[in-house]
């Protein structure tokens, strides 16, 4: 998963909830043992939402970021 938005007018009607699904059947079928994914912190609604399906955060893993243009000579 890249990225999981949900419309703010189809939120809490279960979209969100069977994306993440979807998404857990396709990594039981790869063997894929979990999910890991990055959430904005700011993000609340995002944060209480994957909390209410069980997830946790994953304290030992850390983002880095850099802007591509920082990366490269032009």
């Amino acid at each position: 998963v890249a990225d999981l938005w949900v419309d703010p007018a189809a939120r809490r009607h279960g979209v969100g909830r069977a994306l993440m699904t979807a998404a857990a059947e396709q990594a039981n079928r790869k063997g894929a043992p979990e999910l890991i994914w990055a959430v904005f912190k700011p993000n609340k609604l995002a944060v209480e939402f994957y909390e209410r399906l069980g997830a946790e955060y994953f304290r030992e893993l850390a983002f880095m970021h850099i802007a591509a243009r920082d990366m490269t000579s032009g």
